[in-house]
């Protein structure tokens, strides 16, 4: 019997080595194909030498496998395979860089539950493997993270700590463009954009050569553009055409060159329309001495009219104002989505999903149509409307006036300063 056995277990011995000599053999050859470029032939020998062989061989073929699908822009085969290697071989030194590869993937999508997955993942990573190569771009990712997440104040410690720690990763530019995005968000109440311009220079001016250093250009051109400082922006659009010609970045900076100039043109015609608004009215308040009768007092009311917007855009009939407009015309506050001024009649129109009026501190007014003769100082309310009437007389009330809502509502400023209400049901 033992005989047989010994026998047996000689027979088995070469078996075995033949095994694993083939896994290592398909592991050699998926190195050699990697190396050619050749990726679907590699995965397939790296996919046959994860059956045999050390665990550090098979920890290996595992990541470069996965490595074979990212190139490939499978990105879901990549990630499968990435997470096996930090799950069956958390020990092996590739553990922490798949951690990083999948959080990466995953900071790519619209999705938030993704983000929220990448920032557990890189979590992970730090607490796992404090000491690992990886920290700086980890930190980087988690402050990139955490900006989508509107998590502000831990993406400034993320990234801040890349730049005081680890000044030898050559990671400075790309965390200095975080911190340049993270200051820019519109929903960031920090939103600082001298902060945010001052950090898209450190980009370049750490190294111009680098990926992100296009984008910094482009990115302050884009904030200057917003504070419609369009003379400065503009230099900066062309700096990334003529510097970095044929990138991506290149291409979308050539419209905005062109819409930067656009929109000063507009924003000069808007204003000087605007200025012959004011004229108009301001010749209209003049009074005008009838024949054979001493000249009329001026009227009690004074019309002062300010329009605030973020566009404005306008021709010889009109003077359009898009975004968030705000409307004064003496003691009647307007605020609106949408305004126009029909120039020669002195009309103004206010629309949007909630166009608001205010009178004094007595009247407000909500609806999504308003039309306003400036000239005659007479209105129209339209579409949804509510209004609030407070009693002057009454003075301070512990209990606030009820809402009246009405189809059409015609309202007058008289001379003495007051309002008169018209009201169709």
């Amino acid at each position: 019997m033992r005989r047989m056995l010994a026998r047996g277990m000689l027979v088995l011995l070469p078996i075995m080595w033949l095994g694993f000599a083939n896994a290592q053999s398909s592991y050699d050859l998926g190195n050699c194909l990697f190396a050619q470029g050749l990726l679907a032939e590699a995965a397939e020998a790296y996919e046959k030498s994860l059956h045999e062989g050390s665990s550090d061989v098979v920890a290996h073929a595992r990541f470069m496998l996965a490595t074979c699908f990212e190139q490939m822009r499978d990105f879901d085969e990549a990630d499968k395979n990435y997470r096996l290697v930090w799950q069956l071989f958390p020990r092996s030194p590739w553990a922490d860089d798949a951690l990083l590869r999948v959080s990466s993937h995953l900071l790519t999508s619209p999705d938030l539950e993704d983000v929220r997955a990448a920032k557990s993942y890189l979590l992970k990573l730090q607490g796992l493997y404090p000491t690992s190569p990886l920290t700086a771009e980890s930190l980087c990712l988690l402050g990139e993270s955490n900006t989508r997440l509107h998590e502000f104040d831990e993406g400034i410690k993320n990234l801040t700590e890349v730049l005081d720690k680890h000044t030898e990763s050559g990671l400075l530019p790309r965390a200095h463009f975080a911190l340049g995005r993270l200051y820019s968000e519109d929903r960031n109440p920090l939103r600082d954009f001298e902060r945010a311009i001052d950090e898209f220079r450190l980009v370049f001016e750490e190294d111009a050569k680098c990926g992100y250093a296009p984008w910094a250009y482009f990115s302050i051109g884009n904030i200057l553009r917003e504070q419609k400082k369009w003379e400065h922006a503009r230099p900066y659009f062309q700096i990334v055409i003529e510097r970095y010609g044929g990138t991506f970045c290149a291409a979308a900076a050539r419209p905005m060159l062109v819409l930067s100039q656009v929109e000063r043109d507009q924003f000069l015609r808007g204003r000087e329309s605007f200025e012959q608004l004011l004229e108009m009215i301001n010749q209209a308040r003049q009074p005008v001495a009838p024949k054979k009768v001493q000249a009329l007092p001026p009227p009690a009311q004074v019309i002062t009219l300010e329009i605030i917007s973020d566009e404005a855009y306008s021709d010889e009939h009109r003077a359009i104002y898009k975004g968030d407009v705000k409307v004064s015309a003496g003691k009647m506050r307007v605020f609106a989505d949408h305004v126009v001024c029909e120039l020669a009649d002195q009309i103004l129109r206010a629309s949007g999903k909630s166009t608001r009026m205010q009178f004094d501190k007595h009247f407000v007014l909500d609806c999504k149509r308003l039309t306003f003769d400036i000239r005659n100082q007479r209105g129209v309310a339209s579409g949804g409307v509510r209004f609030v009437e407070r009693d002057p007389g009454l003075g301070p009330s512990s209990t606030t006036p009820k809402a009246k809502t009405v189809k059409r509502l015609v309202f007058e400023i008289k001379s003495d300063e007051t309002l008169s209400l018209s009201v169709q049901e």
